[in-house]
């Protein structure tokens, strides 16, 4: 088990904040919302496939993962068989009616409950929030592309996850859509031109 009980990660924690423990024989779980070898195979050979992009970011030698095809219907199992929660990108919208959004949202909303620490990355900081109850919509000011800045918050400088960033950092968007209006009980970490850019959704969840 893995426990960030000192150091400047707990020090930057809110007041009753926990982290918890991480069980590091289990798997990482990369949910896949998405296949670039459908949907942009131009990437594949700068990239490489969704899961592979995920799989460097993660720096995690020696520790296991498994991945989840969300998109394909691809159901994960007990959010308890796993250590931690990755959820991608897509060229998907949240409001879209394909039933694995459907699906992909009910089973994140278990993993919420079950305490499980989650991730969400561009359409799956979209999906944890359009799961938990908050409002995802077409951005008012339009599509929004390229190299933005963002503006960490100051519930952003005492996140674990937000504190060593610095007050305005540079990030990469490409959406078409945004978090317009929060769920319950979740924290704005950090805000862009088009809005709300990063949330913190619950105890271990992001």
């Amino acid at each position: 088990m893995d426990r960030f009980s000192s150091g400047p990660m707990r020090d930057a924690m809110p007041d009753g904040f926990d982290l918890c423990e991480v069980d590091a024989a289990k798997p990482t779980l990369i949910l896949q919302c998405d296949v670039f070898a459908e949907t942009m195979p131009a990437a594949i050979p700068i990239v490489g496939e969704v899961d592979a992009v995920f799989r460097r970011a993660l720096q995690r030698d020696g520790h296991p993962a498994a991945v989840v095809r969300a998109c394909w219907g691809e159901a994960p199992g007990d959010p308890r068989d796993y250590s931690a929660v990755l959820v991608t990108g897509s060229g998907a919208m949240v409001n879209d009616p394909d039933p694995w959004i459907a699906g992909a949202a009910a089973w994140l909303r278990r993993a919420c409950s079950a305490g499980v620490p989650i991730l969400g990355v561009c359409f799956g900081h979209q999906l944890l929030a359009h799961a938990l109850g908050g409002t995802v919509a077409p951005m008012p000011s339009g599509p929004e592309y390229g190299t933005v800045e963002l503006r960490r918050t100051a519930a952003g400088a005492r996140d674990p996850l937000f504190a060593a960033l610095p007050d305005r950092f540079p990030a990469q968007a490409a959406h078409f859509q945004a978090v317009l209006a929060p769920p319950d009980g979740s924290v704005v970490l950090a805000e862009g031109a088009s809005g709300i850019q990063a949330l913190r959704f619950g105890p271990r969840a992001w």
